[in-house]
Order: C-alpha cells, then structure tokens, then sequence
C-alpha cells in the first residue's frame, strides 16, 4: 500500500500533466482556428509554371532575399528586396489577404509605391533583415545608396500608424540627409543583423567589409545608439567605433547574435585572421556586463592567434564558415556552422558548461561532430524554449529540407535520427530508423544565399518562403504545413 505522502504526488502529478496536456491541446486548436480553410489550396511541388499559386503575387519581377517571421497567431510576416531599383518591401498575412502594414490589401499594380514600399529610396535599397516585436510589429533595416553612393545603414519600425525612425519621430523617405534619424550613419557594411530585447529595443552587429572586416555590436538604449560599454557610438569617431569593435582582429566575418535572459548579446563570427585568410576559424564571445568572454569565462584577448585561443570553437586546419546561433534555456549556446572536410559538411556543437559537445554528448573533435554529411544547411536556427526539437533548413539538389533533431533516439549514442520534412534524407550516415516521409518541397535551383527563411507557428508546424529565380514560376513562394499537407494561398 502507497503512503499517503506518495499518493499526494502521483495525484498531483497527474493533475499537472493533464492541465499540460489540455493546455497544449487547446492551443493547437486555436492556432489551427486562425487558418480558415477556405482560404488555402493544396501545393503542388511539380507547378513550375507562372500560374503556381505558391508564387505571393507580388513578387514576379526580380525578387531578392525573402525573410520570413511569424507573429503571435502564427500568421506569416514577410520582407524582401524587389528590383528595379532595389525596393525594401514588407506584406503579412490577415487571415484572408496580404496586406500591407497598414491593414490595406497589397495591390501588386502599386508594387513600387505605397503602401508596401517600405524604404521608398529613389536609388538602390538592399539587403533587408527585419524582427517581430512584442506588439507584433516588425522592425526593418535595410542598405540604402541614397546618399553619395555610400551604402548606409537604414532602420525603420512600425508602430501601429506610421512608420517610424529608431527615436521614434516619423520616417520621411524624402529625407536624403545624413541626420535622416532613420540613418544610423553605420556605412559600407558587409554584413547586418538585429535583434529585439525585452523592451523591443534593437542590438545591432555588423560586420564592416571584407579584407580588413571587423565585428561590431551597438545597441538603442532608448535615445542614441551605445555600444556594449555604454560609449556613444559613432562610426565616424575612432574612439566610440574602437569601443564598438568586438573582434578587434585582421578580417572577421558573417557574425550572428542572440541575448540571453539578460539581454547580454552573444556573438558569433568567421573569422580568417590566422594564416593569412587561408583557414576560416568560427569565434565565440559574449557579454558579461563588464567585458567580452569566452565560454569558459576567460577574458576574450583578441590579440591570441594561436589554434588554442578558447574564443576559437571550430578548431579545424580546415575552412569554417556561416556560424548561426542560439541559446539553451540555461543560457548556454548552440552553435552551428559549415566546414569544408573531403566534402561540404556541418557542425552542431553545444556547451555544457566546461566544454564543447557534440550531439551524442562527446567532446567536441572537428571530424566527429557533424550533423550532415553532405549538403548546404540554411537559415539553421528557429528561437525555441528548448532545444530538443531543433530545426534545421537546407537545400540540396532540386529540393528544400526541413530537419529537426528527435530526442526519441538519442539512447543509442552516436545515431541521431532527423526526422525530414522534404525528400527522405538523412544526416547522419549511421542512423538505422527511417524518418517518417511527408512530401517533397520542389524548386528551381537557385544558389543564392538567402534564398530561404522559415519558422514554426504555436501549432509546431513550419512556414517555409523560399525564392525562385530564371525560371517560369519565378519569384517569392510561400507554403505552410496544415497537419496533413503543404498548403499555399488560393
């Protein structure tokens, strides 16, 4: 007979678990609520044609580097560039239509005007990357060339009525001045990110060229742009932008930040200062506080360009390129990035707290942590609770690829199955049980770096927008996953 002491837990264990499972089963209802049926149609990946309905209809001119966020009620988000000249354009999801940010239908006779021209620059506006905030309303910067021909950094937010400048003030796309609030006079960049903390505050990183490149990280603190020290920054004053500077090395590349619970930025970086450019290390720092550390809490000395230096992740005689990151629920990372072996491949490594993991939970060797063995991975990370469902895009030959890690066969060490969302593919060479198959995602080849972006809503199920370009059904597509089958827009 159990004691009552016993009996009390199993019952209040019980309790919990069904109030858990009600209230997951309650929220996959609502959010399979916000998809009216009526309103979608079954994909059909063998389209090729212009009249494939995955194709958003505004999108058939040249269409550049698609970005894909998702808001609180799984509906899709979407920015990307459209040519001639560049544009900056931004459309989500209602329900019903696209629309712009201001609740109109998207008219695609208008695709150079308002409402869904976001930059509205009369040159070249490029390379968009934009975030959700709390509200659900996206933030947005791009590259523009209004100004002399110099690639200036833009940002602009949505705020319920207006677009909006970083301090707030309404954006005025006829500002060609360099105090246009909405220019954060960061120029000739080579790579930009953003992400939003707690109070849907942006911190920026940016790497600043290619030769002599380094990696920089500012953040809004409600009035002027900081950097991690609190200095003002400006670029064009030595002192604040050496502040700014986090690498401080010969040529650091490609960086990815995410915050921690916090709100201290983690970084990541390429970086081929060692050997002169002929060996790409992947770098990891992060903010304390006080001063920029490694994992291992040791103070990040920028001048180590020995194989050891512990900011030094990757570690391989090899080149290593396009890290992405993100956090575990302590806090501690996830990093995954590419590396060049007989063959293109990944590595997905973690930190446990004292060393560099694999999957399997060994240590950390090069040649002994990949996740693929072949094949390009692409927009690596979805931000989840936890990292046990961890998501993975790539592409390979004609196809798109959606993988996630499943914990289910993590006992036997060594065979991580992925179950594939795609082509039955899988990642690991050793791994035994086939992943159940759902369908494949078919593409006009395309080897543009950004060229896919996804993200999963509250019913764990992904949205996918890819681009498409020289072929008949050119342009940006979009497709959800409804539970049974990819879906797109009638």
């Amino acid at each position: 007979m159990k004691k009552p002491d016993q009996l009390v837990y199993l019952i209040v264990t019980f309790l919990i678990c069904l109030v858990i499972f009600a209230g997951c089963t309650q929220k996959k209802e609502i959010c399979e609520s916000n998809f009216d049926s009526e309103n979608w149609t079954v994909y059909n990946p063998d389209d090729y044609t212009e009249n494939d309905p995955s194709i958003i209809p505004i999108t058939k001119n040249s269409s550049y580097t698609p970005i894909l966020r998702l808001d609180s009620k799984g509906f899709p988000h979407i920015v990307w560039c459209e040519a001639y000249p560049g544009t900056i354009k931004y459309i989500r999801w209602n329900g019903e239509n696209w629309v712009c940010a201001d609740g109109s239908k998207y008219d695609s006779r208008l695709s150079k005007t308002l409402p869904a021209n976001v930059s509205r620059s009369q040159t070249d506006a490029i390379r968009p990357y934009f975030e959700l905030d709390s509200n659900d309303n996206p933030h947005i910067s791009w590259t523009d060339f209004r100004i002399g021909g110099d690639g200036y950094v833009y940002y602009t937010k949505w705020d319920g009525e207006n677009w909006v400048c970083i301090d707030n003030t309404i954006y005025d796309y006829n500002d060609n001045e360099l105090s246009n609030p909405s220019n954060l006079k960061i120029k000739n960049v080579d790579s930009f990110k953003f992400t939003l903390d707690k109070t849907d505050n942006p911190h920026f990183v940016f790497s600043t060229g290619f030769r002599k490149s380094d990696i920089c990280y500012v953040r809004w603190d409600v009035e002027k742009l900081v950097c991690a020290d609190g200095t003002k920054f400006s670029q064009l004053q030595k002192e604040s932008y050496e502040s700014a500077n986090v690498s401080k090395r010969v040529c650091s590349l490609e960086p990815s930040i995410v915050l921690d619970s916090n709100d201290y930025p983690h970084i990541v970086w390429q970086d081929t200062s060692r050997n002169g450019f002929s060996i790409g290390d992947i770098f990891y720092i992060r903010w304390n506080g006080e001063k920029w550390i490694c994992a291992d809490g040791s103070p990040y000395d920028e001048s180590d360009n020995c194989f050891s230096n512990p900011a030094n992740i990757s570690k391989t005689k090899n080149w290593s390129e396009k890290p992405a990151i993100m956090l575990a629920e302590n806090d501690f990372p996830i990093i995954l990035f590419r590396t060049y072996f007989s063959s293109d491949e990944s590595n997905l490594i973690f930190w446990d707290g004292n060393e560099w993991i694999c999957l399997d939970g060994s240590p950390y060797v090069p040649e002994n942590c990949k996740t693929s063995e072949s094949g390009f991975v692409r927009n690596y990370f979805q931000k989840l609770d936890n990292f046990e469902f961890l998501p993975l895009l790539y592409k390979k030959e004609k196809y798109i690829h959606l993988a996630r890690i499943n914990d289910e066969f993590e006992e036997d060490k060594g065979k991580i199955c992925f179950n594939t969302i795609g082509e039955m593919e899988f990642l690991t060479s050793s791994t035994k049980k086939k992943p159940d198959f759902i369908t494949t995602i078919g593409i006009c080849w395309n080897y543009d770096e950004t060229t896919i972006s996804y993200g999963f809503d509250e019913c764990g199920y992904p949205h996918i927008v890819w681009l498409v370009d020289g072929c008949d059904n050119e342009g940006v597509h979009y497709i959800r996953w409804d539970g049974k089958n990819w879906v797109t827009p009638k």
